[in-house]
Parts: C-alpha cells; sequence; structure tokens
C-alpha cells in the first residue's frame, strides 16, 4: 500500500517512524511495517497496537506484584492461567527466566530462541506444570476472561482487554501491571489482496482507522492508535487515564513503550516450538 495513499499517516507516532525511538526493539515494528527503507509503502497499515504482560487480582493478592516472577511463585499454585501459545508463552518465560538469571541472555533475542534455549524454557515450564501451578492454560479470550472474572484464577498472563472485561463483569479490583522484566507489544494491520477488485476502498479504510474517531473508540477497550489524532477524538479526562496513565495500573503510554522488552515474531525454529510446545501440553 503506498504511504501517500494513507494522509492520516502524516500524524503517526514515532515508533512507527523512527527506528530509535523508545518501544523499537530489534528492527521492530517498523522492518515489518514498510516494504522499503525508504518507507515509501505499507506491507500492511498499522490500525492498532498493545502492550501485552500480565495482572492480578488485588482482592487475593493485595500486597501488589511487579514481575512475572509471581506466575511461577509456588505460594500461587493452582491459582496461575497462562496462555496456549508457542511463541508468546515461550518468549514470556524465556524474558523472565534471563532477566532473574535463570538463564543466559538469548544468542539473538528473546523472540527467537535457539533450539537448546526452547529446551531450557520447556523444561522449566513443564516442571511447575506438573507440580500443579497452573490452575488452565487459557486457549481463547473469553476463557480467560472467565477464569479471572469466576476468582479460578488470580493470576495471569493475558491480554490487557480481558483484565478490563473481567473487571467490568465481575466488579473485581483485577489490575493490569507493566512487569519489572518488560512488556510484549504487537500490532494490527490491513494488508491489501493481490486480487482485491476495490484498492481504493482499502485505503479509504485504512485511513479512516487512523482519523482519531476509531482509536478514540478502542481506548477504553486498553488498545491504542498508531497517530496523534486520537487525543482531539476524546474527552481530556479519558485521554488522561487511558493514554496519561491517570489511574490505569498498567501505566502511562509512555512508560508502557519505554518498557518493551521484545517484539515477539516468527522465530527461525517455529516448528520446533510447536512441537515442544505440544510436548509440554501433554505433559
Amino acid at each position: 500500500i503506498p504511504v501517500e495513499k494513507i494522509p492520516n499517516w502524516k500524524d503517526a507516532i514515532p515508533l512507527f517512524t523512527d527506528p530509535n525511538a523508545p518501544g523499537a526493539k530489534y528492527g521492530w515494528p517498523m522492518s515489518q511495517t514498510y516494504t522499503d527503507d525508504a518507507k515509501t509503502a505499507f506491507k500492511g497499515v498499522p490500525t492498532f497496537f498493545n502492550f501485552e504482560a500480565m495482572g492480578y487480582n488485588q482482592a487475593k493478592i493485595p500486597g501488589g506484584i511487579d514481575s512475572y516472577a509471581a506466575l511461577f511463585d509456588p505460594k500461587y499454585k493452582n491459582k496461575v492461567t497462562i496462555w496456549n501459545d508457542a511463541v508468546w508463552t515461550i518468549g514470556m518465560t524465556a524474558n523472565y527466566l534471563v532477566a532473574s538469571g535463570q538463564m543466559p541472555a538469548p544468542a539473538t533475542n528473546i523472540g527467537d530462541l535457539s533450539t537448546s534455549e526452547v529446551d531450557t524454557v520447556v523444561a522449566y515450564l513443564t516442571k511447575k506444570k506438573q507440580e500443579g501451578q497452573f490452575r488452565a492454560i487459557w486457549s481463547d479470550y473469553g476463557q480467560s476472561v472467565n477464569l479471572l472474572a469466576s476468582q479460578e484464577a488470580w493470576l495471569a498472563d493475558a491480554w490487557n482487554p480481558a483484565f478490563n472485561d473481567a473487571a467490568r463483569q465481575s466488579k473485581l479490583p483485577l489490575i493490569y501491571i507493566n512487569p519489572k522484566e518488560g512488556n510484549r507489544p504487537w500490532y494490527m494491520s490491513i494488508a491489501l489482496s493481490k486480487k482485491a477488485k476495490n484498492p481504493e476502498g482499502v485505503y479509504a479504510f485504512a485511513n479512516w482507522k487512523l482519523g482519531g474517531w476509531y482509536g478514540a473508540q478502542i481506548a477504553p477497550l486498553g488498545y491504542y492508535s498508531p497517530t496523534t489524532t486520537v487525543k482531539a477524538a476524546m474527552e481530556p479526562a479519558a485521554y488522561e487515564m487511558w493514554y496519561g496513565g491517570k489511574g490505569r495500573p498498567a501505566g502511562s503510554y509512555d512508560e508502557r513503550v519505554a518498557n518493551v522488552a521484545y517484539w515477539p515474531g516468527w522465530p527461525q525454529q517455529y516448528e520446533y516450538y510447536l512441537a515442544k510446545w505440544s510436548a509440554f501440553l501433554a505433559s
């Protein structure tokens, strides 16, 4: 998609335009956004993004948590849920193990482990699973919401919006945090099919999503817009909460983007990740 076809991209935030911006790591996200170094065309137009981490039920854990370590702490045995995803959960665990000194830093980056590094991480997860640490390994959004709202799980490596939905449903103090080991960002984009019969319609749709109104609607769900146009489309108090972090335990946008650990991508050993993850689930 030619950048010139998306006029609202002129208001894009530094994360998607400056390779040295806070939050940019290992070439991400720009290497996945543009087709060329000159940034003349998109692989896909970013339309919203977020920083994933973990959270907890403050009613059950009043002291507070600031680390992924809580997910593996024996005192929360059978009250933890983690995501059924080979890439994301192996990466999250590796990030914690490296940060806590239980595993050497990987040869490449946390999101692209070697087979031996995957073995180390999965062995750790398997040991915790066999000890009964995990109440469940959630596979879909609704399941994670229900586990939190029902208080079957007190801690979760889950999506920020799932915590928001569970809190609204249950009225529980479900707190999403910005862990000291760092968070894991991602973004959604619109790409153009080679068989598209209406390319101009695709351009218009992508441009509309960056016009401010759409970003304002998804902010209360916990998502961010890639452009600054969202600010003018939100009430000042709402913007101060969702972007400024006022009253939001996960912190402000600036705090979260400064705390990026790595961008989960497509590891070179992807098939090995899947094979080891299947073995973990069966253990």
